[in-house]
């Protein structure tokens, strides 16, 4: 047995797994160590030592290695999970030849598991034979939602170590997708992936996510029990279906006047449901910030989480010159901007005193903003220009959260899209138009379009819209918006 030693070994295996987290290097010698954290040599071999009993780290051993005990050594993915997970190490144990440790006053250096220390929020474990069917499509719909996604074709390349590259991947993402189907369950490499996760469970944190492909709960329990009781999702929904309970059960932690606090969507979802609700009951009866002419109109509302969850109130005043020019309403050229009861309101000018298009931006950090003049009557004809129309919310998507952020807007936000009086239009998806009758129209006076939900600011408004836009193409009887190429990028091929 080791003598007793005057230092506290806790300290020491905090030290040196900070530093080979840290470093980001894939491995080091104890000469690195030591020159970082001031240890001796004795020092850092009982600390590697610990270390590799917990599977924390991988040893490489050489002749000449003296007085270290290894030639190099590289972080696991379980060691970086304790690294950014763990409040502290769990205490050596006697036979491992290691003294008990002096109680260590204050909190150990390791970050808990409230801090953001997450490079990703969403790890995609799946085998080859699903990626192009599901994993590849699942990961760039995530992605385009704003989530920050581990996906091999995104992080892997050219003479990157393989197994290092995924245990980082395992160890800082937050959750981990894992699409089960019958070549996952004929997979080692997957099953290794899956241990990983699993490893990161504790009881009290969720971090499978199951995505059933081919596969039902009979099958799965087949294979492991404990996966199959827990709550999937089935790709037979369909994509769309699979990335909102996704994005549902996905909770983000922001930092709030210096608080950590959990914003789940889930429990604020339908808050924003009413408010979009009571909001569109105002405009259909005219009670809007301004005089509004015209009976078919375009709303847009983004309503951040924060807004629902929070009795937030932002500085509106000294933002006035920054808003007077980014506020812009939909479809003009030219506005003007006011302070109101509500907050800040920019808005265009019209026929009779009346407006076309205003922008109110409340105290609390939500964005209404409504506009008449798309879709003022062509003569008889009642139409959506199918360009137009979509560039305009684009741009002003991308405007409005350019506002937000500079207020300091925390996302998540939902994006509302509605059509109000739209009843017999139709969509004009041609610079010439065929006939009148070759055209099916919208059977309903307001279409309300389900929310979107924007987790970053760096995302591609045209990405976020999409799915809206689908829908109001479905209406007007296409399969969805022509304006969208094989890649779902935005890449409009006519002129209206």
């Amino acid at each position: 047995m080791l003598q007793m030693k005057p230092y506290r070994i806790e300290e020491n295996v905090v030290k040196v797994l900070a530093f080979l987290v840290d470093s980001r290097l894939p491995d080091v010698d104890g000469d690195a160590i030591s020159k970082s954290t001031g240890l001796t040599p004795e020092n850092i071999n009982d600390a590697i030592d610990y270390l590799e009993s917990l599977g924390a780290v991988d040893l490489y051993r050489g002749m000449g290695t003296t007085p270290y005990k290894f030639s190099s050594v590289s972080v696991t993915a379980q060691g970086k999970y304790l690294y950014h997970q763990e409040s502290k190490i769990a205490q050596p144990k006697e036979t491992t030849g290691y003294r008990e440790p002096e109680p260590v006053s204050g909190k150990s250096n390791l970050r808990d598991s409230t801090s953001p220390a997450f490079d990703y929020d969403i790890f995609i474990c799946y085998a080859s034979e699903n990626r192009n069917e599901i994993a590849r499509p699942l990961a760039e719909a995530l992605r385009a939602k704003g989530l920050r996604v581990w996906y091999d074709e995104f992080e892997l390349r050219l003479g990157d170590s393989l197994r290092r590259k995924i245990d980082h991947g395992l160890a800082t993402s937050r959750y981990g997708v894992v699409i089960l189907s019958k070549a996952f369950f004929g997979k080692e490499w997957t099953q290794k992936e899956l241990d990983g996760l699993v490893a990161r469970e504790d009881g009290k944190h969720k971090v499978i996510l199951p995505i059933w492909h081919g596969v039902d709960k009979e099958y799965v329990a087949g294979y492991s029990p404990t996966l199959a009781d827990k709550v999937a999702v089935s790709t037979d929904r369909g994509l769309d279906s699979v990335v909102r309970e996704i994005l549902t059960v996905v909770s983000y932690a922001e930092q709030v006047s210096g608080v950590q606090k959990s914003l789940d969507l889930s429990s604020v979802r339908e808050r924003a449901r009413s408010f979009r609700a009571a909001r569109i009951s105002k405009i259909i009866a005219d009670e809007t910030p301004m005089p509004f002419y015209g009976k078919a109109r375009i709303a847009h509302h983004l309503v951040p989480v924060v807004s629902l969850e929070l009795d937030q109130e932002y500085d509106l005043k000294n933002n006035v010159s920054v808003l007077g020019v980014k506020l812009c309403p939909m479809s003009c050229m030219g506005w003007n901007h006011t302070f109101n009861f509500d907050g800040f309101l920019t808005y265009s000018g019209g026929k009779e005193g009346r407006s076309h298009s205003y922008v109110q931006l409340y105290r609390n950090g939500v964005i209404e903003a409504v506009e008449g003049l798309l879709l003022e009557p062509h003569g008889e004809k009642l139409l959506i220009p199918s360009i137009a129309y979509e560039k305009e919310l684009i741009n002003s998507l991308r405007t409005y959260m350019s506002v937000l952020e500079t207020l300091g807007v925390k996302p998540p936000i939902f994006v509302f899209l509605t059509l109000l009086g739209v009843e017999g239009y139709s969509m004009a998806s041609e610079r010439f138009l065929p006939s009148w009758q070759d055209r099916r129209v919208i059977d309903r006076d307001n279409l309300l379009i389900p929310e979107e939900v924007v987790y970053r600011y760096d995302v591609d408004p045209a990405e976020v819209l999409k799915p809206c836009f689908d829908l109001i193409w479905n209406a007007c009887g296409y399969s969805g918006s022509l304006n969208y190429n094989e890649e779902g990028k935005w890449s409009p091929r006519g002129l209206y």
